[in-house]
């Protein structure tokens, strides 16, 4: 595998240039505000009425959640504002990666693999990073939600998944091996006394010899 592979580009790359600032962003920068406090009022809060609300203004608020994000505003918030989103946040899985590979914050890693996890299956892109989160023990819990919740990774993704055949954590290796044979539909002869040992070495050996050759599009 290209040891040159980024990670965190699984879901796709960051536009280079700044995103504009949304015509509403003041607006909606004040209700996404209200939403939060509602959000964080303790026992008596709502979280139903605030998710109600965000898909009700889902088209006004997602671009403002897209600027916040890429310019670091409240980056905690608008992971937990994606998460309530679900599937229509889609568009924002290659910034929620970026906080899943560069969480310095605790808080801002818990909540992008919380987001990863709502999202569910449109996140499958994101399924190599997640193979890599269920190894940190800061949160276990979440990477294995959003591993579960999310679908067979996309045919782009087999690169990333190759490179994880080959580390240095068996448990890794084996999650890639089986996320490998989801991704390529392989049909490998398997039964009860495989052992994961072979099962990754048999992967390996159709990575090296025919996967590696193929050309890996969606």
């Amino acid at each position: 595998a290209d040891a040159s592979v980024d990670f965190c580009t699984c879901c796709g790359d960051i536009p280079q240039s700044l995103l504009p600032k949304p015509a509403n962003f003041e607006e909606m920068d004040q209700f996404l505000a209200a939403l939060w406090k509602q959000s964080s009022g303790g026992v008596g809060a709502d979280i139903r009425l605030v998710e109600r609300q965000l898909l009700e203004r889902k088209e006004d608020v997602l671009p403002v959640i897209l600027y916040k994000l890429r310019n670091g505003q409240e980056v905690s918030h608008m992971l937990v504002f994606c998460g309530q989103l679900g599937t229509n946040a889609a568009v924002a899985l290659p910034y929620i990666i970026q906080f899943v590979c560069h969480g310095e914050r605790l808080e801002n890693y818990n909540n992008a693999l919380f987001a990863l996890g709502r999202i569910g299956k449109p996140a499958a892109c994101a399924k190599p990073v997640l193979i890599l989160a269920t190894e940190d023990s800061k949160s276990l819990m979440n990477a294995r939600y959003a591993l579960k919740a999310v679908d067979p990774a996309p045919r782009r993704v087999m690169p990333f998944l190759a490179r994880l055949l080959y580390h240095s954590s068996p448990a890794v290796c084996e999650k890639a091996a089986q996320a490998v044979i989801e991704t390529a539909k392989l049909e490998m002869a398997q039964s009860a006394e495989t052992s994961s040992e072979q099962l990754i070495l048999l992967v390996r050996k159709w990575w090296e010899e025919q996967g590696s050759k193929e050309e890996w599009k969606d």
